[in-house]
């Protein structure tokens, strides 16, 4: 992927293994990245917002959820997953101004991506008890079900 129109000459898989350009850091290119990301999915959800959809918007209606396109690091093992999700689903979601950590991958408590998947497709009515392939190294009763905390 390049990002020339943000002003950075290398792609992004050296900016991930400490690649520089004019004197900036990986760090502070990767910043860049998300910045620019980040506004891409805020501009779309207030494009949402501005569109009246029954008693609301169409924002109201709909969810984005952005996330990493490989976890929490570069060449990530995939235990942990930060992300965001805007909008409720016509009020099926508790996301406003939420903040939801779990325990660390080995941990009791913990929840796995699949467990998002399993809220999500709750919330839009095709509710499941499992999804994906389980971790072998996971508690089989932590990987059931969607992630309760997120349901209305």
């Amino acid at each position: 992927m390049s990002y020339k129109s943000l002003g950075i000459s290398i792609n992004s898989h050296p900016i991930h293994h400490g690649g520089k350009d004019d004197g900036r850091s990986s760090g502070e290119l990767a910043a860049i990245v998300r910045r620019y990301h980040a506004e891409q999915i805020a501009g779309l959800a207030k494009k949402l917002q501005a569109v009246p959809e029954g008693k609301g918007t169409m924002l109201d209606n709909t969810v984005i959820v952005f996330m990493s396109d490989n976890g929490f690091e570069h060449h990530s093992d995939c235990k942990e997953w930060p992300l965001a999700i805007v909008g409720n689903l016509g009020g099926k979601l508790k996301t406003d101004g939420r903040y939801l950590q779990y325990p660390l991958h080995g941990n009791p408590g913990n929840r796995t991506m699949a467990n998002l998947y399993l809220a999500l497709l709750d919330a839009a009515g095709a509710p499941r008890a499992t999804f994906g392939v389980a971790d072998p190294n996971m508690d089989p009763k932590d990987q059931k079900g969607p992630l309760k905390e997120l349901l209305a």
